[in-house]
């Protein structure tokens, strides 16, 4: 009796042992087995990442774009800058044509003609002949003068590929040169290839006299020194047109003497003209062969192209800044658009397969 008494506790021990590992191991099984919460009960969750516009979807860019164009049609550049410049640095043609143009024009932001001129160039290795002609119109920004063969050049190519807005400048250029033979031949061809501005330039032209003034808008001091650092650096174009100057009495006083130099200066420099019209003004002298024959000098500057006209820019003669007669027919002409039909131009395939 007192054994079974000694060994209940033992059992009893054993029995509660075991009845705490089952509980341990229910409630480990119901921990495991854990039901989910309910519907009704927060979750937190992560949020998704935030939709970025697909930049390559075409009709996002064609969308874009066209906002971007209508707001240049508008005059709100900046609005306009920014989505160019966007679909630039994406090397997205269209938007690098309008980029380039805007930044050498200044709409939107800074000008900045090195930058203008590198999206150009880029475009135009794709093939795009509008960018050609917008290079030709950043040469002419660059050195407004009628002579500059850099941007006739560049004008003239793009034209020869049927670009109307080229055509219609190359045709203005022309007529600012003086040569209105080509200015009509080239205005012809802009009206056939659509120009709207050549419609407008068309009756101008046809009414022009043969040898028009050029027409320079500057300041004249300005432009005399640039023809004499130029002519003292070699340049015998510059030194041409400063002896016809003084020749005529055209932006400086009537010097014949001066004139004699210059065109002497000028013919060693290479010049063709200078060399033609210098025979002819030495060839009669006073008779006592030390002074020259004045009135043969006044006859003999009929004989050479009158030299640009420069205006003074508004504000800066204490005049009213208006142009004379003659310049008001060459600053009627009208010009093209740069951007005339952007989103519709395609790339020349010729020009990418001679590239």
């Amino acid at each position: 009796m007192s054994t079974y008494f000694r060994r209940f506790p033992l059992n009893h021990i054993v029995f509660t042992l075991s009845s705490v590992l089952v509980a341990i191991h229910c409630e480990a099984a119901i921990v495991i087995n854990k039901p989910p919460v309910s519907s009704s009960e927060y979750v937190p969750i992560q949020a998704p990442a935030a939709v970025m516009p697909n930049e390559d979807d075409e009709s996002d860019r064609i969308t874009a774009l066209g906002q971007a164009f209508e707001a240049y049609k508008r005059e709100n550049y900046s609005y306009a800058y920014n989505i160019f410049s966007h679909y630039a640095d994406m090397s997205e043609p269209h938007g690098m044509l309008a980029t380039g143009y805007f930044l050498f024009m200044g709409y939107g932001t800074a000008p900045d003609y090195g930058q203008a001129k590198r999206y150009l160039e880029r475009a135009n290795g794709l093939g795009f002949v509008r960018a050609t002609t917008l290079l030709g119109l950043l040469e002419q920004r660059t050195n407004p003068q009628p002579s500059n063969q850099t941007a006739l050049r560049l004008l003239m190519k793009a034209a020869n590929m049927g670009d109307s807005v080229a055509a219609n400048a190359l045709a203005n250029l022309y007529y600012r040169r003086g040569n209105i033979t080509d200015a009509v031949v080239w205005n012809e061809k802009a009206i056939a290839l659509g120009s709207y501005a050549a419609k407008r330039n068309q009756k101008n032209l046809a009414t022009a006299p043969n040898r028009p003034q050029q027409i320079v808008s500057v300041n004249n001091n300005e432009h005399l020194q640039k023809l004499r650092q130029e002519s003292q650096a070699g340049n015998g174009q510059a030194s041409y047109e400063l002896a016809t100057r003084y020749h005529k009495g055209a932006g400086v006083p009537q010097n014949f003497g001066e004139a004699i130099r210059l065109y002497r200066i000028a013919a060693q420099q290479g010049n063709e003209q200078a060399r033609k019209i210098l025979p002819i003004i030495l060839s009669k002298q006073n008779a006592s062969g030390n002074s020259l024959n004045s009135l043969w000098m006044q006859e003999t500057s009929n004989m050479v192209t009158t030299p640009p006209i420069v205006l003074a820019p508004a504000g800066q003669d204490g005049k009213s800044g208006k142009s004379s007669s003659s310049a008001a027919g060459t600053n009627s002409l009208a010009e093209d658009d740069p951007l005339e039909n952007l989103l519709l131009l395609e790339p020349n395939r010729s020009m990418i397969i001679n590239k």
